[in-house]
C-alpha cells in the first residue's frame, strides 16, 4: 500500500519527469520554482504516483526511509521534523556489492542505522520503546542519496517529491538485537579512501534511532498506512552525506556493529553529465 495521493492534476506530470530524469540519469529544474503554490502534501502526492509506477512495473515496498533527522538541514529546508520516502526492494544491495557511479545524477553516502521490524507497529501513539519491542535485528548500512533535481538545488518539496532523494541501499553483514546494543551510544565514522570525512553517533537521529522511526510510524498513521513486520527502516543519516566518485573507496566503520565497505566503480553506461557541485554547501546529513 503506498501513502495515499492527494487529487492533484499536475501530480501525476511532475512525477512522469522526475521518473524520465532518474531513468535516463538527466537533472532537471528544482520542481519549487517551476510550481511555487505547491505544498509537502503535494510533493508526497507526487512521490506516491512514482511508487506506483514502480509497483505496477513490477517491484516491492521493502520499507522506508527517514530523512532530515539533522536539526541544520531543517533549518536550511525551513521545516520541523523530518521528511520519508519508500524504499523499494530493487534499489537495496547485499553485500558484497559495489557503487556503480553511471547509475546515478549526484551521489552522496550516508551512514545509517537499519531498523527491520519482527511485528505490526500501530499507526498512533508509537514510542521509541514500542520501536525497540518491534525490532527484529539492526543492520549498518549504507545510504545512497541522490537526486534528480539539478546540483541539489533543493527545497523540502523538492526532495519529497523526488522520493526524499533516494538512491540506494547497501547492506552491511552484521545482524544486531536492539537488547544487546544501546542504539544511541552507536558511533560511526565514514572514510573515503582511507580518510575520515565525517563522524557520528545514534544520538545524532533525532537523540535515537528509535524515535525516528516512532516518528515515521506516527506520521505514516496519520496518513493511512502503518509499518509491517519484516519491513526495512532507514533510521536517518548518522552523519552528514560525503560525495563520491568512481575510483573512491567507501568504508563505514560503526564501532562494535562492525564495517561497510563500498567500493565505487562506473560501468559502460556512464552519462556525459558529471555535475560540479559543492556537497558540503548544498547538502548536510540527514536525507
Amino acid at each position: 500500500m503506498t501513502v495515499a495521493a492527494r487529487d492533484h492534476q499536475a501530480a501525476g506530470q511532475i512525477a512522469q519527469q522526475l521518473l524520465t530524469a532518474r531513468r535516463e540519469r538527466l537533472p532537471m529544474a528544482p520542481i519549487s520554482r517551476a510550481h511555487p503554490t505547491l505544498d509537502i502534501d503535494d510533493a508526497y502526492s507526487i512521490q506516491s504516483c512514482q511508487v506506483d509506477q514502480w509497483l505496477l512495473e513490477g517491484d516491492t515496498i521493502a520499507g522506508f526511509k527517514i530523512g532530515l533527522v539533522a536539526e541544520a538541514m531543517q533549518q536550511q529546508m525551513g521545516v520541523h521534523e523530518p521528511d520519508f520516502g519508500h524504499v523499494m526492494t530493487s534499489s537495496i544491495h547485499q553485500p558484497p556489492t559495489e557503487l556503480d557511479r553511471a547509475r546515478y545524477v549526484a551521489p552522496l553516502v550516508e551512514p545509517e542505522l537499519g531498523v527491520v521490524l519482527a511485528a505490526d507497529l500501530p499507526g498512533t501513539g508509537v514510542t521509541a520503546d514500542a520501536v525497540l519491542a518491534a525490532t527484529a535485528y539492526v543492520v549498518p548500512l549504507i545510504e545512497v542519496v541522490d537526486s534528480r533535481i539539478r546540483n541539489w538545488d533543493l527545497t523540502i518539496v523538492d526532495t519529497v517529491a523526488d522520493n526524499a532523494s533516494s538512491g540506494g541501499v547497501h547492506l552491511g553483514t552484521s545482524r544486531h538485537s536492539p537488547e544487546r546494543i544501546t542504539l544511541s551510544e552507536v558511533t560511526c565514522a565514514l572514510l573515503v579512501n582511507g580518510v575520515e570525512r565525517a563522524g557520528g553517533t545514534g544520538r545524532d537521529v533525532l537523540g535515537h534511532p528509535a524515535a525516528a522511526v516512532a516518528w515515521l510510524a506516527n506520521e505514516l498513521g496519520r496518513r493511512g498506512v502503518r509499518l509491517r513486520a519484516g519491513q526495512l527502516i532507514l533510521s536517518g543519516a548518522m552523519t552528514r552525506a560525503v560525495r563520491v566518485d568512481a575510483g573512491d573507496s567507501i568504508r563505514a566503520d560503526f564501532g562494535q556493529l562492525g564495517t561497510v565497505r563500498l567500493p565505487v566503480t562506473r560501468s559502460a553506461a556512464t552519462p556525459p553529465h558529471d555535475i560540479a557541485f559543492d556537497a558540503e554547501a548544498k547538502k548536510g546529513s540527514g536525507s
